[in-house]
């Protein structure tokens, strides 16, 4: 849709340049130049990736409603997704009708084309330095196609068509406007269906009409009698639309512009202003308008969250075994500091001084934690050391975990009556380590 958009915006910009700017000059050769490459480049400049685009933020409303729980009303939140399911389902539409056209513009081009292979078989060929003559039986308008140029065989022979009228259709094989046709034409089949092509297709090969009576009047011919040759031979019914035969809707126009065929050719000054507007509207490709884009797939609302999940409370953390950890020599100094650290052995009371007489490697684990302002020892001293010989370690703590603390659920009325025995053991410590201060 984008690039449709921003092609239509080229095609317009390009044909309103040619239109109020340069249609009306005999600059013919620019004109077609200008014509067949403004629409090439309208049509490739979307489809150029360029770098850094220019973006303009815009206002982007939000098109569907919250879906999360609770937060909107279901009987909107239906209405709005069945609103966005005809959007697809006309979309869907519109594809197969625009493949339809393509497929039909197929069909109808290649049977204009076999239509004009057909001719130059069943046809009489007579060869000319610079074209091939093809004399069809009945009265045919004289055309021309590559570098065919059709005639009727009884016309012909009765000398009914004029040497300027092949002279005209001549100017069209030199300058090769076929190729300008078949163009054209391609690219009408993919875009059937917009009126800016239909008004390229038509001032193109005005054009070239232009083009090849510039052509005649520049060998000397007298414009009114070529002009009376022209309304003579004018084409009153359907022809090959690839070929390039007689038509009134060109020939008033035509006729308005012979008398500058002659002429100096004008408009030099008007080609520069091309580039200005040229820049323009390149430069204009390039904005890159965000917050206005379509929403392609609707996310799917989370699944509903039972109520119980938020009265459980998460799963605690993995907890690892005891290992080995012994004190270092510079640590078991600083625990000899009373004011700072109390000292606990094996889950008992010890005195400070008493580390003078030991070793790390009398120890099998510890820890080290920080007093609570509701612990029973704060304000005695800040830290709390908790030190396990190695046989106790060995005994009671070695390969065993840490035991958590988890709420208790509340016992009924009912199992209150029934007695309850509990085993005795000896708790394993709860211990909450972190890094003492360093001596200064």
């Amino acid at each position: 849709m984008n690039y449709l958009i921003e092609a239509s915006l080229l095609l317009l910009g390009f044909a309103a340049v040619f239109h109020f700017l340069l249609d009306g000059d005999n600059a013919y050769g620019f004109h077609r130049w200008y014509l067949v490459g403004s629409l090439l480049a309208s049509l490739v400049i979307p489809l150029i990736a360029w770098p850094a685009p220019i973006v303009i933020e815009t206002a982007n409303y939000a098109l569907l409603p919250d879906l999360l729980p609770g937060a909107a009303d279901e009987g909107v939140r239906a209405d709005e997704l069945s609103t966005i399911s005809f959007r697809s389902v006309l979309l869907t539409l519109l594809i197969w009708g625009f493949w339809l056209g393509v497929i039909y513009k197929t069909f109808v081009f290649t049977q204009q084309l076999y239509g004009l292979l057909a001719n130059i078989r069943k046809g009489q060929l007579l060869e000319r330095s610079t074209f091939t003559l093809v004399l069809l039986p009945g009265h045919i308008p004289i055309h021309s196609f590559g570098k065919y140029v059709f005639a009727g065989e009884l016309d012909y022979l009765d000398g009914k068509v004029e040497q300027e009228l092949i002279q005209h259709e001549l100017a069209h094989i030199q300058q090769r406007h076929s190729w300008d046709i078949i163009a054209l034409e391609l690219i009408h089949i993919f875009f059937w269906f917009h009126p800016l092509i239909k008004y390229y297709r038509a001032a193109i090969k005005l054009n070239h009409e232009h083009l090849s009576d510039q052509a005649v009047v520049k060998t000397g011919v007298d414009v009114i009698y070529y002009q009376q040759l022209l309304l003579k031979n004018i084409c009153t019914y359907q022809t090959n639309p690839l070929a390039s035969p007689l038509h009134f809707s060109f020939t008033k126009k035509r006729f308005q512009m012979m008398p500058k065929h002659l002429m100096a050719t004008e408009g030099r000054h008007k080609r520069w202003l091309v580039l200005p507007f040229t820049l323009l509207f390149l430069v204009l490709s390039n904005i890159n308008l965000t917050g206005q884009e379509e929403i392609k797939e609707i996310p799917p609302p989370p699944p509903p969250v039972k109520a119980e999940a938020f009265d459980r409370p998460p799963p605690p953390p993995p907890v690892k075994a005891f290992v080995e950890k012994r004190p270092t020599v510079q640590q078991l100094e600083d625990w000899q500091n009373e004011k700072e650290y109390g000292v606990w052995l094996d889950g008992k009371r010890m005195e400070n001084a008493q580390l003078k007489e030991m070793k790390p490697a009398d120890f099998g684990w510890f820890s080290v934690a920080r007093l609570l302002k509701n612990a029973v020892n704060y304000g005695k001293h800040t830290y709390q050391v908790d030190v396990f010989s190695k046989t106790y370690f060995e005994q009671h703590l070695k390969n065993k975990k840490p035991v958590l603390v988890t709420k208790v659920k509340p016992v009924s009325v009912q199992e209150k009556s029934a007695p309850v025995e509990i085993e005795k053991k000896k708790p394993l410590p709860v211990i909450r380590e972190i890094k003492p201060k360093s001596k200064q």
